[in-house]
């Protein structure tokens, strides 16, 4: 009877599997991801400021009237809609992901903002939110007197 020691590290891949997943999981990070929805989620940076709270969603290809953002309650929405311009007939195509697609985020407030004098800006690819904090939240010294 021969006796063998279990195995308590798992197989590694072989050099082709890890080539394989290199290219399957791309090394290149993109600014959307998919949901399970059927809506892209764009990528978001979300900050406070002093006197505002800021929210910047990447939306690349987008034109700014196709870009909707709504709040409703405490959620922002921001909603995008991209479409490929140009119209080819021709065959051929290994793989196409640039066609057409939307774009949906939703994103839970604080309280404390003025939501109706929110103000909005797309440049480069890049929708930025900015809404004013309410003067009762914003951060206020207070001096400090000796006795």
């Amino acid at each position: 009877m021969t006796l063998t020691r279990p195995r308590t590290t798992p197989e590694l891949p072989t050099l082709r599997e890890a080539i394989d997943r290199l290219f399957d999981d791309s090394f290149v990070r993109f600014a959307v991801s998919p949901s399970r929805n059927g809506f892209d989620k764009p990528a978001i940076d979300v900050y406070t400021t002093p006197d505002a709270y800021v929210v910047r969603a990447a939306m690349p290809g987008i034109k700014p009237e196709d870009i909707h953002s709504t709040i409703t309650g405490d959620v922002l929405t921001l909603e995008g809609t991209y479409r490929e311009e140009e119209k080819r007939e021709e065959k051929g195509y290994l793989y196409r992901e640039l066609s057409t697609g939307e774009l949906r985020r939703s994103v839970t407030l604080p309280h404390g903002l003025r939501t109706d004098a929110a103000e909005a800006t797309y440049a480069d690819g890049v929708l930025t939110l900015t809404i004013p904090k309410a003067e009762e939240v914003k951060p206020r010294e207070i001096k400090v007197h000796p006795r």
